[in-house]
């Protein structure tokens, strides 16, 4: 009894496995939401509208083959590399999904992918600096360049005829006191893309804050060169009209047969100085040296030399302009002694 007891729950544990087999066997329809991703577009195209994101796959299944499936985010690629501008349809092709084997697809809605394609166009568009910040105490922005000062812009024709510059990402120069190189990026308009590198490089200059002065009566020194066999010697003249200071830069003072004396026409010069705002004081016309240059033999040569006017400045001062630039400086003969005859006793 208690045998034929066991043989009889083995048969019905059998058969209970047999039916779990069979019932898994059994397929049935199934709705799945698969995906779309669009790849290989040509980039001098764009996509005009809405794309799909999403379309509904019908399979028949078994249970173990639905729950397979339903533990992966099934995704469709859509190879849009032959797309051409216009009008387009794709055909949805299930082989790309690479189900299961066994898995049937019923339906696919939709069965293709349609859209139309545009041309994108280029543009090229200056570049404008969003400059942030100042320079430090005492200087300014002198320069700012951009390198390239102008980049190529692709996107739809409606889109690009709104745009007229690109802007740069913030550029800052807050407390600058030198000249700095830096590598700043883009803002691409919306809709549209960067043709090329998305960054570019802004040199920024800067200068100390100067002020500037008018010194109108700078009385022109004039310094005479004479040139010998063995050595060159050079005599100033700080008056124009011949009065030397007898104090040769190199060599001896030149020789007699030079020059008596010489006018400079005009004298004096008007002379704009500027000086770095830092400076501990203000420059005044007693630093400001005014001189022309002379070649003894060319003066008495030609008698008169027209030269241009050199001004040295004080240590940190630079010369702005010189009015007249250049003067005329003549040989003046010197006057004729009064000889009288001598009377013998």
């Amino acid at each position: 009894m208690r045998g034929r007891l066991s043989s009889l729950m083995v048969s019905m544990a059998l058969a209970f496995c047999l039916w779990l087999s069979l019932a898994g066997l059994e397929t049935s329809l199934v709705d799945f939401t698969v995906g779309l991703r669009l790849h290989s577009l040509p980039e001098h195209l764009v996509i005009k509208g809405e794309m799909p994101k999403s379309l509904t796959l019908r399979i028949r299944a078994n249970a173990a083959q639905v729950r397979f499936l339903a533990d992966r985010n099934l995704t469709l690629p859509l190879d849009l590399s032959l797309a051409q501008e216009g009008f387009n349809s794709f055909p949805v092709l299930p082989d790309l999904l690479n189900l299961p084997r066994g898995v049937e697809v019923v339906e696919i809605n939709p069965d293709a992918i349609e859209f139309e394609v545009q041309e994108l166009f280029q543009k090229e568009v200056p570049v404008k600096p969003n400059v942030v910040g100042r320079p430090g105490p005492d200087f300014r922005l002198e320069d700012l360049v951009l390198e390239p000062a102008a980049v190529t812009i692709q996107g739809q024709p409606d889109i690009l005829a709104q745009v007229d510059h690109l802007e740069t990402s913030p550029l800052a120069v807050e407390g600058l006191t030198q000249d700095a190189i830096f590598s700043i990026g883009l803002v691409p308009p919306e809709g549209a893309v960067i043709v090329g590198a998305k960054e570019i490089q802004a040199t920024v200059r800067v200068s100390e804050l100067r002020t500037q002065a008018v010194f109108s009566d700078i009385p022109v020194e004039v310094e005479i060169e004479a040139r010998s066999r063995d050595q060159i010697s050079r005599r100033r003249i700080r008056d124009p009209f011949g009065q030397s200071d007898n104090s040769p830069d190199q060599g001896s003072p030149a020789s007699g047969d030079g020059p008596a004396s010489f006018i400079a026409q005009p004298a004096r010069v008007k002379v704009t100085i500027s000086w770095p705002a830092s400076r501990s004081r203000p420059v005044a016309a007693r630093e400001i040296r005014a001189r022309v240059g002379l070649d003894a033999e060319q003066l008495k040569a030609e008698g008169r030399l027209t030269v241009p006017v050199v001004v040295v400045p004080p240590a940190g001062a630079a010369v702005v302009s010189i009015s007249p630039a250049m003067v005329g400086v003549s040989q003046v003969p010197p006057a004729a002694e009064n000889l009288k005859p001598k009377v013998k006793p």
